[in-house]
């Protein structure tokens, strides 16, 4: 697998490639995004196992050890805000147990998240994002509702689907 990260052209200064998940007897591929954006890390991370970073980030960055289970996350996000780039790799190159300490902890994960959300960005700008991210999910639903729509059996399990969030929202 190393041989075919270095084997592969790359100018990013952080290179990511995606991720095989293993929870008990399941294993999963994580195909992460070609692009990655700040807000995209305010809600979701890279995992620092399936990263490669240039030696000179860390003469001016490293992972804050306050953060247990996110200070990925927030390395990434602090790269980002100095200028350096990321690169998808499209091939897996770890192995992520899914049953360890941060992805069995949920309400520290998500406590971890917004306290690095609220150290890096003024409140204003983390309400403006929520609201950006909100309307890009929406942009991307729309999109794929309008692909559907014109399959029939699609289109007959979307609507299903739909009823039934419908039903769980009005309650």
């Amino acid at each position: 697998t190393l041989q075919k990260v270095f084997d592969y052209p790359h100018k990013g200064d952080i290179l990511y490639g995606d991720t095989l998940f293993v929870k008990e007897n399941t294993e999963e591929i994580k195909r992460y995004t070609d692009t990655i954006t700040f807000n995209w890390l305010r809600h979701f991370t890279i995992n620092h196992q399936s990263s490669f970073t240039r030696r000179t980030i860390f003469d001016k960055l490293q992972f804050d050890p306050a953060y247990r289970i996110l200070a990925d996350r927030k390395f990434w996000m602090q790269s980002m805000l100095a200028g350096f780039t990321f690169e998808h790799l499209p091939l897996v190159v770890a192995r992520y147990d899914y049953c360890g300490y941060s992805t069995t902890n949920i309400e520290k994960w998500e406590a971890e998240r917004q306290a690095i959300c609220n150290e890096l960005l003024p409140q204003c700008l983390n309400e403006s994002l929520d609201h950006a991210f909100i309307y890009e999910m929406h942009q991307d639903l729309q999109k794929a509702y309008s692909l559907l729509e014109h399959h029939g059996p699609c289109r007959k399990l979307l609507h299903w689907c739909i009823d039934i969030l419908c039903r769980f929202r009005s309650k």
